[in-house]
């Protein structure tokens, strides 16, 4: 007879074990869906396209750099404007507290304690 923790070991090992075939079936199932499934092309087109003339390369590079140059300006017009507090709100409010008694919400006595 098997003490407690071999059993327990051994219904862990199988656990475990379910646990991995189901993953492996199911990778299985869904390879064999997508090979099944997939959209097959004749050899005619899954030839690679013919390169582009060296003409068009330049235009492509011109019609390139002006989208980057249209999409630079856009973006320095669209910029927010820097923040008055660049060092962010819990550090002011901190600051805040520091400065004014009332504020500080941390250092305060309980309710039931007098000054």
């Amino acid at each position: 007879m098997a003490t407690p923790m071999e059993n327990a070991l051994l219904i862990t090992a199988a656990g475990m074990g379910l646990v991995f075939v189901a993953i492996l079936l199911l990778w299985g199932l869904m390879e064999g869906l997508v090979r099944w499934l997939a959209p097959r092309t004749p050899p005619e087109e899954a030839a690679a396209p013919a390169e582009p003339a060296p003409e068009e390369l330049t235009r492509q590079a011109q019609a390139a750099a002006a989208a980057v140059a249209v999409a630079l300006a856009r973006q320095a017009q669209a910029a927010p404007p820097p923040s008055p507090h660049p060092a962010g709100a819990w550090q002011t409010l901190r600051r805040a507290g520091q400065m004014n008694p009332r504020l500080q919400l941390y250092q305060r006595k309980s309710r039931g304690t007098r000054l």
